[in-house]
């Protein structure tokens, strides 16, 4: 396998600010870039223009990685998933649905 596998563990919602957790599985290659995407607004992806992407930057390994989202719309559902993009595959892991 010549890309990163990643997970999506856990979305954690505590008085409208998340707490989000994703996994970095497999690294065969340098991950060039790797995070978290959501919207409320259709389908978590880079393609959609309403999506929102937290960067967490280069990736070395694999392991947990964590991010907080703050200032979120209450009464509304976002779809999130982590990301990782080695130099030339961008994978995604699970979409996780929360209601603020």
């Amino acid at each position: 396998r010549t890309y990163p596998r990643v997970t999506t563990i856990s979305v954690v919602n505590s008085a409208g600010t998340l707490s989000l957790t994703g996994e970095i599985l497999f690294a065969s290659v340098p991950i060039t870039d790797h995070g978290f995407i959501y919207t409320s607004a259709g389908y978590p992806s880079m393609t959609n223009t309403l999506a929102t992407v937290v960067s967490l930057g280069p990736a070395t390994g694999t392991g947990k990685f964590m991010e907080t989202i703050t200032n979120l719309t209450s009464a509304k559902e976002y779809s999130i998933r982590a990301y990782a993009q080695s130099a030339d595959k961008l994978v995604y892991g699970e979409i996780l649905v929360i209601k603020i």
